[in-house]
């Protein structure tokens, strides 16, 4: 089940930051995006009462970015990202987003095959974008937006 994220949640989602990124986001940034920052919308997934995993989007007027997302390690391979992605795509649409982005390390082949099997397509290499200087893509979905015809009477 996906679900907002809560303070309580915290703990669990920094101990699976800290496992999957070697530039983790700490407790306090996470704390940050789900108290002050007015433009993040934050989920965790459980499987039964443990939280597997998150997502987080940011949605500034038509533009959305996927600024995290994570699967536990022993809860990857098994469509969890697949649902967390579904959930930013759909959390865009319903905003009226014309565009979803995010940026990928370029050797996580696992998250770059999803995304492109998705509608995600590279638009530019990011040179040294990670604290380990590691290059990132930054991709983007179009989702289309609001259409003229919403806007009539």
């Amino acid at each position: 089940m996906i679900e907002t994220m809560k303070e309580a949640d915290l703990k669990a989602v920094s101990a699976i930051e800290k496992e999957l990124f070697s530039d983790a986001w700490n407790y306090e940034q996470f704390l940050y995006e789900i108290r002050d920052n007015p433009f993040s919308n934050f989920y965790v997934l459980r499987n039964g009462d443990v939280i597997i995993g998150y997502l987080g989007v940011n949605i500034l007027f038509e533009r959305a970015e996927i600024s995290v997302i994570a699967v536990k390690k022993e809860y990857q391979n098994r469509g969890f990202g697949y649902k967390l992605l579904q959930k930013a795509i759909a959390l865009a649409i319903q905003k009226g987003c014309e565009i979803l982005s995010l940026e990928v390390r370029v050797s996580n082949h696992k998250a770059l095959d999803l995304y492109q099997r998705n509608g995600f397509v590279i638009m530019r290499k990011r040179l040294s974008y990670y604290s380990d200087y590691e290059d990132a893509y930054e991709m983007a979905k179009p989702i289309g937006g609001l259409d003229a015809k919403d806007f009539s009477d």
